[in-house]
């Protein structure tokens, strides 16, 4: 008889159960979390419009992508469309190439007509919705309040600074690797939770595994381990601290993780699957020794409080103990193991290498005030560390930042929360009260705001403590103002559906006005398509090393640069300079660096990259003045029988070029106009035909003393109606610019005149196009065949 009451029972609750899964609430919100889904597609698909990828990288990507599935779903050590002439090691993980290779295996089977190029442009989006799922699994563990967790969903699902890495088209490891690292710390928070002692060491062994998961599709994955092993430190601290002898006793299974997760990045880097990574050498040995001295202090000091109570009595005194021990283990790395804190804090991805690169490519500086509104919008001031990362972009002090910012955590450790998923029986209150899971995520946060600080390229990574803790902040203070009066939880629905509107709308704008990096563009892709359908399968390509990786992924070409293998100081510096040299330099093509190219590709978008070339050429910063240059944007055409007068104005400078046409004879003069009305005559008028690349280069004599540079002026023969004459730019090139052989590639060089010329080669002009000129590189018949 009590068997089968308790048999009713059990079914009675299963019954009820079941009832709740599909009450109103729970439908509601499960067609909330599916609109949720629907928002974080929407606003990562706007580039599927463009063909290719978003950035060169991409491309380089999808040629070791191709490589690979014909080389048997195996990863080739090196691709041998890159670094000619010797090819260069594949440098990325491989696990970021599986994870289009993974999907695309199972999907092929399925549909032949799947292509690897439509899975590697989609499978960024598959985790951006990972990101959003892993973001509501985290806070779960805050709050199980279901708006909790929505706005949560929302939040990532609107960031732009999460969208920035997990859009369709841009592939890269920094969007791929927060799903590891949030599922990790998920676990991390369950083993100091878990009373079940073989559960525990399931989910610390889990929690190790997946955060070596990070390593594996991304180089720049030693940041997750900074954000375990600190998360470990603060978990610690707070347990000893404060006297939580289960939180303490429980870090030797967060250990065993860690360790763990050394063990498997090993056999990763035994197996060749990736490079080595910062942290994954020896002397990590040191730090996780370390830290576990830490444990065991503070296990055998709370287990014996009263033997030692004048030094650990206290919560303060504990504190201090604490800070000491951190302090002289933090001056022990820093003498005994200077390499391995460069390596850390500079080295191997975790920053940046400080090198002419990263001084040049935006992605690697400190990002200002508007580059993290765009990345977050609104979010930047619904947490008091946000509003501390916006200030600091204005005043990067890097110790004040860090000092306000410690102080800007304090108020999640009283933001305290009684609920359940009824947000009418939920309780806000202000307590002193910290638990492990806020203190993971901030733990998280002060990690990725540490990276944002220093470089644009982190927005994605910071994206969801931020929507974590953004959505606590304003999830708390609705319920918080709610027990005062009823009118103050409309007031915050109210808030909360202005701010996700006001969000969505700088969003829609943004993400739709999203174009390709680096003038990737339909006449450049155009010209890759004529060079895959017109020129020798080994044909080997020189070009600015960006352009090099689209050669290789979309042309299936060689390149003797690109922007991922062959992106260095030897190969990218040489050919910096034999740009911006005045002689044409015929031997730089028989170097060993080059190994005698058969085309020559250029473009004339590189004259907006001057600086950054100019940069990582290594060339005197005193001779900057000599290689600038002024894009003039607009024209105003005066025309008679006689004289022609053109004017164009620029961001710094006026140009006023005059055409006198007398009895057949025309006489040009062309000089600045500066602000304060003074001019300085140009020594050279260029006119450059755009539709059919002729030219002529006059030099004028309407002046004696001029400055030394040129006036090119570009115009196409096809009439516009709206211009009497059709100038489509025009461009002022200082002295060292105008006299540069990459002035003359890409403007005074055709199949009947080319001013490059020397005795080495020659160069055929064999396809134009308003983007993109390919020469053929014809070499003298008599030369040797060796290369100096």
């Amino acid at each position: 008889m009590e068997k089968e009451t308790a048999n009713q029972e059990n079914a009675n609750v299963s019954n009820n159960k079941n009832m709740k899964m599909f009450d109103k609430d729970t439908i509601l919100f499960i067609l909330a979390v599916f609109a949720t889904l629907i928002i974080t597609v929407y606003f990562r698909t706007p580039l599927l419009k463009y063909q290719g990828f978003y950035e060169p990288d991409g491309f380089y990507h999808y040629a070791v992508i191709k490589a690979a599935i014909k080389n048997h779903f195996v990863i080739p050590e090196y691709l041998n469309l890159s670094g000619w002439p010797a090819h260069t090691y594949i440098s990325e993980p491989h696990g970021f190439y599986w994870v289009t290779l993974f999907p695309y295996l199972i999907l092929h089977s399925i549909d032949s007509s799947i292509s690897a190029y439509t899975v590697m442009r989609l499978v960024p989006i598959l985790f951006g919705i990972f990101d959003v799922l892993g973001a509501w699994l985290l806070a779960r563990h805050i709050s199980k309040n279901r708006l909790f967790g929505l706005l949560v969903m929302l939040f990532v699902a609107l960031s732009m600074g999460d969208a920035a890495r997990t859009s369709a088209l841009i592939y890269r490891g920094d969007g791929f690797v927060t799903i590891f690292l949030i599922l990790s710390l998920l676990f991390f928070v369950k083993v100091l939770k878990e009373d079940n002692q073989r559960k525990r060491l399931i989910y610390a062994f889990l929690s190790g595994f997946l955060l070596s998961g990070g390593n594996f599709v991304w180089n720049g994955a030693p940041f997750a381990t900074a954000t375990y092993v600190f998360a470990f430190m603060v978990v610690l601290l707070y347990g000893f601290v404060f006297y939580k002898k289960k939180i303490v006793d429980r870090g030797s299974y967060l250990l065993f993780g860690a360790f763990v997760w050394y063990i498997f990045v090993n056999i990763y880097k035994y197996l060749h699957f990736f490079i080595s990574q910062t942290f994954t050498g020896r002397y990590f040995i040191v730090l996780l020794a370390l830290m576990t001295l830490g444990w065991y202090l503070a296990v055998y000091f709370l287990n014996n409080i009263s033997k030692y109570y004048k030094l650990v009595g206290t919560p303060l005194r504990r504190l201090g103990f604490a800070a000491a021990f951190i302090a002289v283990a933090a001056i022990f790395i820093d003498v005994a193991l200077p390499t391995f804190v460069y390596q850390i804090f500079i080295g191997n991805g975790f920053i940046t290498n400080g090198n002419n690169f990263a001084i040049t490519i935006e992605e690697l500086q400190p990002p200002n005030p508007g580059f993290l509104f765009a990345s977050f919008g609104a979010f930047l001031f619904s947490t008091p560390m946000s509003i501390i990362l916006y200030i600091s972009s204005y005043y990067l002090h890097k110790t004040l930042f860090w000092i306000i910012m410690l102080i800007s955590f304090a108020p999640y450790l009283f933001m305290q929360l009684e609920n359940d998923e009824n947000i009418k029986s939920a309780r806000a209150y202000i307590k002193f009260g910290p638990n492990e899971m806020m203190l993971t995520v901030i733990s998280y946060y002060a990690t990725t705001a540490y990276l944002q600080i220093h470089a644009v390229r982190f927005n994605s990574l910071l994206s969801v403590p931020l929507a974590i803790l953004s959505a606590y902040t304003i999830y708390w203070l609705i319920i918080y103002f709610k027990e005062r009066r009823q009118i103050y939880l409309y007031a915050g629905y109210g808030i909360i559906i202005a701010f996700l509107l006001y969000t969505a709308i700088v969003d829609y704008l943004s993400s739709n006005v999203l174009t390709q990096a680096d003038n990737i563009n339909p006449q450049f892709l155009s010209a890759l398509s004529w060079i895959k359908n017109n020129t020798p399968s080994n044909s080997i390509f020189l070009t600015l090393w960006p352009d090099g990786s689209p050669i290789e992924g979309w042309a299936d070409r060689i390149s003797v640069t690109d922007s991922v293998g062959s992106q260095n100081a030897t190969k990218a510096d040489a050919f910096a300079r034999w740009l911006y040299n005045s002689s044409p330099d015929g031997q730089f093509l028989l170097s060993n660096i080059n190994g005698k190219p058969n085309y020559l590709l250029v473009r004339y978008s590189w004259l907006t990259e001057t600086l950054g070339i100019f940069e990582e050429a290594n060339l005197s910063l005193s001779e900057a003045s000599l290689y600038g240059y002024e894009d003039f944007v607009h024209l105003n055409e005066q025309l008679n029988k006689t004289t022609d007068v053109f004017t164009f104005i620029g961001s710094n400078v006026a140009d006023r070029t005059i055409i006198l046409n007398n009895n057949g004879q025309q006489n040009i003069a062309s000089y600045l106009i500066f602000s304060n009305g003074t001019v300085s005559p140009v020594t050279y008028i260029a006119f450059y035909n755009e539709y059919n690349g002729s030219f002529a280069i006059v030099k004028q004599t309407a002046y004696n003393v001029t400055n030394g540079g040129m006036m090119l002026i570009v115009y196409s023969s096809i009439p516009n109606p709206s211009e009497a004459i059709n100038i489509t730019g025009a461009f002022f090139f200082a002295s060292g610019l105008a006299n540069s052989n990459m002035i003359k590639l890409l403007y005074f060089c055709n199949n009947n005149e080319c001013l490059w010329d020397n005795n080495v080669a020659r160069l055929d002009l064999v396809y134009m196009n308003s983007d993109t000129k390919i020469y053929k590189i014809i070499y003298n018949s008599t030369l040797a065949n060796t290369t100096k």
